[in-house]
């Protein structure tokens, strides 16, 4: 619990492999009726059951829960979940993402824009908050059609505020929960003020969505979720609230330390961001000639982005589940028992990756490519499940790389970029996971790059010429 409130849970777990390594192998205790596993067997043994016959480890209490409705990332029981998950589905099937393009393209359109017009300063943008502003208007702009206007207005918008003075709180929610049925309640003696203004401000808006959902143009999430002539289950806005909690945060912190990890990993890394904008400018003659459909095969931005997701780890809490009763990696374990499976210490081990603590986007491009190093041949590669895997997969993993392709290509495209305070802190030492990952804040500096100078020198050309034939 101490490394919980330290912020330093998925390191101790790390250090624990490593130190009972002769002892106890691939499986530590980490409380009287819990244990954590490292390997890929252990990955396939918990995040894989419940189907081909397999027992099924249930999600445990741990996810967080307010009120008498479970979103569906916190929701145990497998019915349930099933009928949530049927519920989402259509609004993430690729025909529906497709259709949410020029909203996804407008949100990110504005921010490079302001990084062009506004980043060229001494002390650059604070990345950290960039990144979450970026994460939050997307969020809620392809969620429910709201537009939240952190980017527009360069300040956060009070939900965003909220939601960051929670995480804390949330974290001693999780942590009480291990104390017991007797202690977990007293969490709520200090419930803060702000986790309410978070959740009547974030059902203020849902209600709004789905009372004037005929007022909507624009395709979101919520199209799907309450079109003519289809009910909501349970036919209950509680309900409906619950799933849209789950969707903002889902849309909102796990886009943020993908788009701040590679932003930060690239400008630490001047030649791998030369070869991954040598890339996007040779294969786009104009900005506005960037589209999902032309992205997801180009092999640099696959894996600036595979990269980051490995190194900067989320689901870093061990996704918790219950054994039902069952064996994982040789090891019985019995009804009842807690279980996690530790992805970021396999995610970080030399045992699955050639310099696992080194951003090294060329390890995920093909053998091919004359980039290649064939040092990181041996890379275990069915290890890396970022979006988790099986049933409890996260349903918006499709959308979370459309949006970080667009949003990088875009980037790479229009500006060169910089670290500005590098010295001022380590990425890896200053980082800490509550609810949510705490960042440090880098400051990056943007400067138009050399086509997207020649692209506007051009524009400029044709409109002078036009104004003298007129």
């Amino acid at each position: 619990m101490y490394q919980w409130f330290k912020g330093r849970y998925p390191w101790s777990i790390e250090a624990a492999f490593k130190k009972y390594d002769n002892i106890t192998g691939d499986v530590v205790r980490i409380a009287p009726n819990e244990v954590v596993f490292f390997t890929v067997q252990a990955q396939n043994d918990i995040l894989l059951s419940g189907t081909r016959g397999k027992p099924l480890f249930r999600k445990s209490s741990f996810y967080f829960k307010l009120g008498r409705h479970t979103g569906l990332a916190a929701e145990s029981d497998p019915e349930k979940h099933r009928i949530i998950r049927k519920w989402m589905a259509p609004a993430f099937a690729p025909r529906a993402l497709k259709e949410q393009d020029p909203v996804l393209h407008r949100v990110v359109d504005n921010a490079v824009n302001k990084m062009a017009l506004k980043g060229d300063t001494p002390e650059g943008f604070d990345m950290t908050v960039w990144c979450d502003w970026i994460a939050c208007d997307l969020a809620g702009s392809l969620g429910y059609g709201y537009d939240f206007g952190n980017i527009e207005n360069e300040k956060d918008a009070d939900l965003l505020k909220w939601f960051n003075d929670v995480t804390v709180w949330v974290t001693l929610d999780q942590a009480f929960k291990r104390l017991g049925p007797f202690v977990h309640p007293l969490v709520y003696l200090i419930l803060p003020r702000s986790l309410v203004k978070l959740l009547r401000k974030h059902k203020k808006i849902v209600a709004n969505r789905v009372e004037n959902h005929k007022d909507f143009k624009q395709r979101d999430y919520f199209t799907s979720f309450v079109q003519e002539g289809k009910s909501m289950p349970n036919n209950n806005m509680d309900w409906v609230l619950a799933q849209a909690n789950h969707i903002f945060i889902g849309g909102l912190d796990p886009d943020t330390n993908l788009f701040w990890s590679a932003i930060l990993f690239l400008a630490q890394n001047p030649d791998k961001l030369k070869k991954f904008a040598d890339e996007i400018r040779g294969k786009f003659k104009r900005y506005e000639d960037i589209e999902d459909e032309e992205l997801t095969h180009l092999p640099w931005l696959s894996g600036v982005i595979d990269e980051s997701l490995r190194l900067h780890t989320n689901g870093s809490f061990g996704q918790p589940r219950v054994s039902p009763g069952a064996t994982v990696d040789g090891h019985y374990i019995p009804a009842g028992c807690g279980v996690q499976t530790s992805i970021f210490a396999a995610f970080h081990s030399e045992r699955y990756w050639h310099k696992p603590r080194d951003f090294c986007p060329e390890r995920w491009l093909p053998a091919a490519h004359p980039d290649y190093d064939p040092a990181f041949a041996k890379d275990v590669r069915e290890c890396f499940r970022p979006f988790s895997a099986g049933t409890r997969s996260c349903i918006g993993q499709n959308m979370g790389y459309r949006q970080a392709r667009v949003l990088f290509a875009k980037m790479a495209w229009k500006l060169d970029w910089e670290l500005v305070n590098g010295h001022e802190f380590d990425w890896e030492r200053d980082l800490r996971l509550y609810a949510t990952w705490h960042r440090p804040h880098p400051r990056v500096r943007y400067r138009l790059s050399d086509v997207a100078k020649a692209a506007a020198a051009e524009k400029e050309r044709e409109n002078g010429e036009k104004l003298v034939e007129v």
